[in-house]
């Protein structure tokens, strides 16, 4: 169980490139986050460009960045791994690692903001994304939209009176 409640706004940055099979993931998990836009939750398709967005992620403010990517790090094709956007560099592999390593390093400098990236192993990088990949996606959005719904409808400081 993914826990927001605690966070004030959390911006989901869906990266990707829905013509390379399985590195759509990330675009594949903003669609289906996307009606879920509101006061304290803002969802972007960052594309294969997500540093384009740092104006909307500056404008928001957000105290969380969920990066979201399609990412090798060795596991079965559909895995999942949550991880501190700092450790992008290394053994991972994604097909936007110097950009994501840098934008990370960028949002916290200047927005303050925590980063995390939640990887999904890829299977392909051709054709239609793999079985295994739509299914994380599926899994992943599903985990999202439950602690999301949460953060949107809490009261970060108590109800009104």
């Amino acid at each position: 169980m993914i826990r927001l409640e605690k966070e004030e706004k959390v911006a989901v940055l869906g990266i990707g490139n829905e013509f390379r099979g399985d590195d759509a993931a990330g675009l594949l998990v903003a669609r289906k986050l996307a009606p879920l836009s509101g006061e304290r939750v803002l969802v972007l398709e960052g594309g294969c460009s997500p540093e384009n967005f740092t104006g909307a992620l500056r404008r928001f403010s957000p105290s969380l960045v969920l990066m979201i990517d399609c990412l090798d790090f060795g596991g079965k094709p559909g895995g999942i791994h949550l991880l501190d956007a700092s450790k992008i560099r290394g053994s991972t592999f994604s097909t936007h690692n110097p950009s994501l390593a840098l934008l990370a390093e960028y949002l916290k400098r200047e927005l303050g903001t925590k980063v995390l990236l939640i990887g999904i192993q890829p299977k392909q990088l051709s054709g239609a994304p793999s079985g295994e990949v739509l299914h994380a996606v599926d899994k992943v959005a599903s985990l999202l939209e439950g602690a999301l719904r949460i953060l949107e409808t809490s009261f970060p400081h108590g109800p009104s009176t």
